[in-house]
């Protein structure tokens, strides 16, 4: 009788292998598994910004922050929020879930995809770098 051999060969086996394979690998789920990890860090942020407002709001005429760094601090509270969390989020979820829910063994364009991931990196990096600038 014959069998299929299922053993991963070639590039596949190199793939599956470390974190090398989990931050710049195109398997449908490392790429949203990433998106989604760096979504959160980035909800964690917010979150912080978000406890550094309510220190200002703590008590009446408390004057922690004076009003125009509290505004910048409540722009990048929903920046960070919007775009940096939930938009990353809910692509990353796609990115993992709806190739399995369509039963294809890959994405379409997963090179493309992972491009994406790290241009999301690189538009953060920028975002944050904004806060430091005159």
């Amino acid at each position: 009788m014959t069998s299929a051999d299922t053993s991963a060969t070639g590039e596949e086996a190199r793939e599956a292998q470390g974190y090398g394979a989990w931050l710049g690998g195109t398997d449908h789920k490392s790429v949203g598994t990433f998106c989604v990890v760096l979504a959160f860090l980035f909800l964690l942020t917010g979150g912080v910004l978000a406890a550094i407002l309510r220190t200002q709001l703590a008590q009446p005429n408390l004057s922690a922050l004076a009003a125009k760094p509290y505004l910048q601090l409540l722009t990048f509270h929903g920046t960070f929020s919007f775009f940096l969390f939930l938009l990353p989020a809910w692509i990353g979820l796609g990115f993992a879930l709806v190739p399995l829910q369509l039963g294809a063994p890959r994405l379409a364009l997963p090179r493309a995809a992972v491009f994406t991931v790290w241009l999301f990196v690189a538009a953060a990096g920028f975002l944050v770098a904004t806060a430091f600038v005159q």
